[in-house]
């Protein structure tokens, strides 16, 4: 066949079953019908259209479409819902390989990374809800980190931000968290307030390097602090000057203040000792005061006892007076008694009336 008209189409016919058509003044074939029912463009393919022209591919086979279209200032490339096409998605490959996967559910990067690169300015991920009235606990965005196991694909770990109250015109409060799962269920580890209040929901290691508090704030815990060395056990408080502790509920009073120059500590209220916990004096471990049994003060010195109090009595060992020893009230107490008596009693000069003194036998002195 051959025809010529405006130099569009030259020539065509039949060659070993193809259908060739050339044009352009050539004879090399443009547009080539295949046997197997394919069609070779030699060319760019030119579809113009009014209201959305499209390139449509059907599999009739398993009966899926698949649609190139052009309209509303806008390219579209997927499946047409008009079509009742089921469990379709769109897949974009390299090698034969899927790099995106665009389903009716969810889209997903395989078998590569993913990054987002901008030249000389930021790189920006946006996560956009679109919802005309954002209340708090609304979610604005989450990152899940999932894993497949034998039981499907779950989710181990999630950052979110959500709404930290409502939002309104140049007001947006919102929070972060960071929750973990260990089990089947989330838990959060932390989560930063749109006040800047930061709740931590475990343990918090600092690892080589320092946790700093700036300005002032409250530290508040529902039930024990316990600061330590992992190394040793041992713990540290050190505020480079003075250190306070003091009570929030009484008006931030001071309960005790430590100055870190004098090494003094001043406790503003009383210091309790558990029973028969030791006082120690001199740091060196021999010099203490401590109660041995209930109601009974021991006092040490030099890892020697040398007082004993209990709620009646006072037992002295090996202790020197380097002053009077007065009675509280006039002729009522004793030294020792008849039956505890003192081995020997050395005096310079013994005092009394006289008609108490018996039982000895040399009265030398005595006056």
């Amino acid at each position: 066949i051959a025809r010529a008209s405006n130099n569009k189409l030259q020539y065509g016919w039949s060659y070993n079953g193809a259908v060739e058509f050339m044009g352009g003044g050539s004879y090399t074939p443009k547009i080539t019908i295949n046997t197997d029912g394919s069609t070779t463009f030699a060319g760019n393919v030119n579809i113009s259209g009014a209201s959305t022209p499209q390139l449509k591919i059907t599999d009739t086979t398993n009966n899926l479409v698949g649609r190139f279209r052009v309209g509303n200032t806008a390219m579209y490339i997927g499946a047409d819902s008009s079509e009742s096409v089921a469990s379709t998605s769109l897949q974009l490959q390299v090698d034969a390989e899927t790099k995106l996967q665009l389903t009716e559910t969810i889209s997903r990067f395989q078998n590569n990374n993913v990054s987002i690169r901008r030249n000389d300015t930021v790189a920006v991920l946006n996560f956009e809800r679109n919802d005309s009235s954002i209340v708090a606990g609304n979610d604005l965005g989450q990152l899940q980190f999932k894993g497949a196991d034998p039981s499907g694909w779950n989710e181990g770990a999630r950052i979110s931000a959500e709404a930290d109250g409502t939002w309104d015109t140049d007001v947006y409060p919102t929070r972060i968290k960071f929750d973990v799962k260990a089990t089947d269920t989330l838990q959060t580890a932390l989560k930063l307030a749109s006040n800047m209040d930061a709740t931590l929901g475990g343990d918090v290691t600092v690892s080589g390097g320092n946790l700093t508090l700036s300005g002032n704030g409250t530290i508040t815990t529902g039930g024990y602090w316990h600061i330590a060395s992992a190394a040793n056990g041992n713990g540290y408080l050190d505020a480079g000057g003075t250190i306070y502790i003091r009570d929030k509920d009484a008006g931030n009073a001071d309960r005790i203040t430590i100055d870190t120059a004098t090494g003094n500590t001043t406790f503003a209220g009383n210091v309790y000792l558990e029973a028969t916990k030791i006082l120690y004096l001199d740091g060196g471990g021999n010099t203490y005061i401590r109660e041995v049994s209930s109601d009974s003060v021991q006092i040490v010195t030099g890892g020697t006892v040398t007082a004993q109090f209990t709620g009646t009595a006072l037992t002295l060992r090996n202790t020197s007076f380097n002053g009077h020893i007065t009675a509280a009230t006039d002729s009522t107490f004793n030294i020792g008694s008849n039956g505890t008596r003192f081995a020997a009693v050395y005096a310079d000069v013994l005092y009394g009336d006289g008609s108490n003194i018996t039982n000895i036998t040399q009265a030398n002195n005595l006056q």
